[in-house]
């Protein structure tokens, strides 16, 4: 089988899993990724959002949700987004002035910083 072929049938097998237990933040959290990987940055989106709401704080989860918000920004957003990202991985500092992105996504990144410096 291919890879998209694979992917397609995890993809199938989490959301149904999803429909018997709607509120696994496990089972949301996977589904969220695999439908980012799929390009559906909109529904992994609402995933993360249940994630947070299930499990408030979780910094991984905060960083998928700010991901799946930069996919769906302009493309300049997106690249101030990803820099900032990798940015906080190396603990460069804020995004310069000029590549401001949209306010949710940065507070998104700005939330996981806070929560986990390191």
């Amino acid at each position: 089988a291919t890879h998209a072929g694979l992917h397609g049938k995890a993809l199938r097998a989490v959301q149904r899993a999803v429909a018997l237990r709607p509120q696994d933040p496990a089972l949301l959290r996977e589904f969220g990724l695999l439908l980012g990987q799929q390009g559906d940055a909109a529904s992994a989106e609402r995933m993360m959002r249940e994630v947070l709401k299930l499990e408030p704080g979780g910094v991984e989860d905060m960083c998928s949700l700010a991901e799946a918000l930069a996919d769906q920004a302009t493309p300049l957003q997106g690249q101030a987004l990803a820099e900032y990202l990798r940015g906080r991985r190396r603990r460069v500092g804020p995004l310069p002035r000029g590549l401001e992105a949209g306010d949710e996504a940065e507070t998104a990144f700005r939330d996981a910083l806070q929560a986990d410096p390191h």
